[in-house]
């Protein structure tokens, strides 16, 4: 009964070290397993590019000359793009002032409103000219 207690007791002190022995041997396993897979993957490649080659249906690509860099940027050209905002800029100024324009119904005179309405224009607001506009008005 004592040889089978010394006996467990042993077992069970050695229980660490068969775990830590059994996980680096799965390491190993797992390590050499990923390296076969990949000489597999690239022998089949292989395999594959030499059936390509003896049937002549592989091409084969050669570079004469190098590429090279361009001498200045190629996009975007900023100054067509300022020229053309300049260009649009002004045109829609000036479309939507003529838009503004002959859209305009007001009335800016009394000859207007007699010929837009058949009412009499009873009494009419002259203008009032301040002291530079006096100025500036030719004598």
């Amino acid at each position: 009964m004592i040889q089978k207690t010394k006996k467990y007791r042993k077992q069970i002190e050695e229980t660490p070290r068969v775990e830590e022995a059994y996980k680096t041997l799965t390491i190993k396993r797992n390590n050499t397993r990923t390296k076969y897979d990949d000489l597999m993957q690239k022998l089949l490649e292989a395999q594959v590019s030499q059936g390509l080659e003896s049937e002549q249906k592989g091409e084969r690509f050669t570079i004469i000359n190098p590429p090279l860099f361009p001498e200045k940027p190629f996009k975007p050209n900023r100054l067509a793009i300022i020229m053309i905002g300049i260009v649009l800029g002004i045109g829609a100024g000036v479309g939507f002032t003529t838009l503004r324009e002959f859209c305009d119904n007001s009335v800016h005179s009394a000859r207007s409103l007699t010929s837009a309405t058949t009412f009499p224009v009873l009494a009419t607001i002259s203008d009032i000219m301040t002291p530079p506009e006096l100025a500036r008005k030719p004598q």
